[in-house]
């Protein structure tokens, strides 16, 4: 054991630091003097954050930093030295004065920006992560962010992980998310500052981080929020189409969560306005709590009175005015609401008492453009009222259920055809997410109208015309016998014996008797 070592180790770090220190002038090159001085910096780097030494503390990692070691021959150092440096990190209180932390992770980036990356490793990626949530409230976040180098993550960095029997949301994906917020932020910020020198900056960066965005989303298409990031940020470049063909699949799978269509309705305002209205209406329906969906409010009252309907364009603006004073004590402060106020036609206009009605009649044209290409004409079989559930036959005779709980209205009946948009989650499970009755089902495939005799054995309940059922219900109903002429109609239906789509009488419209 040479006699730096043995000094460091019993202690005696100062010692061991001016006989390193003089032993390297004279032998520069000498790596194992190299690596022997380069662990009693580590030591002093370690007594510096103990005693909370700023100085010290970077002294020493630019001294290693300068020792100009090959990082794949000294891994056991480097690992050490990024684990110190995320204690010191983590030290940063996050109750302090945001200045004041912004200031001490900035030091921290300038003091270890010549120090070697110890990546991919959970030693760095641990680094990243209490950057990320030292800083994630910042407005200097971006800037900590691009100066940790996101490619050193590691693959596990975007997977799930596990903390106190809870299953956490990866790095990788908190990342991405805080790092969208952060653009839109700030090119929101810089918009209205009118600085297009950043504000083009920004636009190149939300373009970049729009292909990472893309780019994790195929490696891992389980991240829920990432189609919607990807569209705020096309929106916020004004590439609204591109943003609107984004939004689609995550609507459909968030379709019940009123901020999707405000999202939606934002993206189509400059181009499709009815649209737009109708995404508010959707939006509207859906159920959350009041003071969530004051923007949903301003943004329908601004579409409303845009498309003419002033009267429920004033309700929105009292229904935002009243729960903003409500919960927060405050008055809307949206510029476009404020300026249409004074307009004459919505001074002249007569708020209606609520908009319900007026959500539901226009809610046709958000589920056009967002399930369009789901829809198609379902024959319900079977009702269970209970579960919400309803069993389903296609035109192409494939048979599925999926549960209408909060999509219909009322339960369904029986033999009735709904222009239904399902996606299949898997076996014979579908996800409903709209339906309109048919009225008219006869024309639907489901129905076909029926002239015959019917065929009935003395001592049966049950008949067949041209070899179709008709249920003793029926039967007894009509008192039908063998030979009687009967108009009526069937309709298809699932034989349960038979594992198959069969016909079914449906309705007798009349019987001639024999």
């Amino acid at each position: 054991m040479s006699v730096i070592t043995d000094l460091r180790k019993k202690g005696q770090l100062d010692q061991a630091y001016q006989l390193g220190q003089q032993t390297l002038q004279t032998s520069p090159n000498d790596i194992w003097i190299k690596r022997e001085f380069g662990w009693v910096c580590y030591d002093l780097m370690k007594q510096a954050l103990a005693n909370n030494d700023e100085e010290q503390f970077y002294a020493h990692i630019n001294e290693i930093a300068a020792l100009g070691f090959n990082i794949g021959q000294e891994q056991m150092l480097f690992e050490n030295i990024w684990w110190q440096i995320v204690k010191w990190v983590c030290a940063i209180n996050a109750q302090e004065n945001v200045a004041v932390r912004n200031e001490r992770i900035n030091r921290l980036l300038d003091g270890i920006e010549d120090l070697p990356r110890y990546a991919p490793s959970e030693a760095y990626s641990t680094f990243i992560q209490a950057i990320h949530r030292r800083s994630k409230d910042s407005l200097l976040y971006l800037e900590f962010m691009r100066r940790v180098n996101l490619s050193l993550l590691r693959p596990e960095d975007s997977r799930p992980s596990v903390f106190n029997d809870q299953q956490l949301m990866p790095l990788l994906e908190q990342i991405l998310y805080a790092y969208s917020k952060a653009i839109l932020r700030d090119i929101n910020y810089y918009r209205t500052q009118n600085d297009n020198e950043k504000l083009e900056q920004l636009v190149a960066e939300a373009r970049c981080h729009t292909r990472r965005l893309k780019a994790a989303l195929v490696q891992n298409p389980e991240y829920n929020y990432t189609l919607y990031y990807i569209a705020k940020l096309l929106m916020a470049v004004n590439e609204n189409s591109a943003a609107i063909a984004q939004l689609m699949p995550f609507v459909r799978k968030k379709h019940q969560d009123f901020w999707v269509w405000n999202t939606l309705a934002q993206a189509l305002k400059e181009t499709d306005l009815q649209t737009a209205m109708s995404c508010c209406c959707k939006g509207l329906l859906c159920k959350a709590q009041e003071d969530k969906m004051v923007s949903l409010h301003e943004t329908a009252a601004t579409i409303f009175a845009a498309c003419g309907h002033y009267n429920a364009a004033k309700t929105e603006v009292r229904i935002a005015e009243q729960i903003r004073i409500k919960h927060w004590q405050s008055h809307i402060k949206n510029q476009e609401i404020l300026g249409m106020v004074s307009q004459p036609d919505y001074i002249n206009a007569v708020a209606n008492q609520n908009n319900f009605a007026f959500y539901k009649e226009n809610v046709a044209l958000a589920d056009q453009l967002t399930f369009a290409d789901l829809a198609q004409p379902v024959l319900i079989t079977y009702v269970n009222t209970e579960k919400k559930i309803a069993n389903f036959i296609t035109s192409k005779d494939t048979r599925g259920f999926f549960n209408y709980d909060r999509v219909l209205q009322g339960n369904p009946q029986p033999n009735t055809v709904y222009n239904a948009a399902i996606e299949k989650i898997d076996g014979e499970r579908y996800r409903l997410y709209c339906g309109q009755k048919v009225e008219d089902p006869l024309h639907s495939g489901f129905l076909k109208p029926i002239q015959g005799f019917v065929k009935r054995k003395p001592e049966n309940q049950f008949a067949f015309v041209d070899n179709i059922f008709i249920s003793p219900e029926l039967v007894k109903a009509h008192n039908l016998q063998d030979g009687d002429a009967v108009n009526a109609v069937a309709v298809k239906s699932f034989n349960r014996k038979k594992n198959e789509i069969t016909w079914a009488i449906h309705q007798i419209i009349s019987c001639t008797k024999e």
